[in-house]
């Protein structure tokens, strides 16, 4: 049997591929978790060589992992960001507003 974290880690695998394979995506991490107030959620971490995106393009495709969870009855809320690695500098960039955060 596939287990939940298996499910998700495809679905969202397959969504960035396919949105991003030209961009050089490397693959995504998924993380399960809950917030404060105990509403669940599902973290997305997409790697990337090199910062070939915007955060207009995250948020679609979170939107698209969003809905493509909706029509298999998960309601969990989908927060995305994007791991650069350029050389030796690693960073990260929040889907919140695009700065990045090192």
């Amino acid at each position: 049997m596939i287990s939940e974290t298996s499910k998700v880690e495809s679905l969202v695998a397959d969504v960035l591929q396919r949105r991003f394979a030209h961009e050089d995506f490397v693959g995504s991490e998924v993380e399960l978790g809950e917030s404060f107030e105990g509403d669940q959620f599902i973290r997305v971490t997409a790697h990337f060589r090199r910062q070939a995106n915007s955060a207009h393009a995250l948020f679609a495709a979170s939107d698209e992992i969003r809905n493509r969870l909706l029509e298999i009855g998960d309601p969990r809320y989908v927060l995305i960001r994007q791991h650069i690695d350029e050389g030796n500098q690693e960073e990260f960039v929040d889907e919140d507003d695009g700065r990045q955060a090192r």
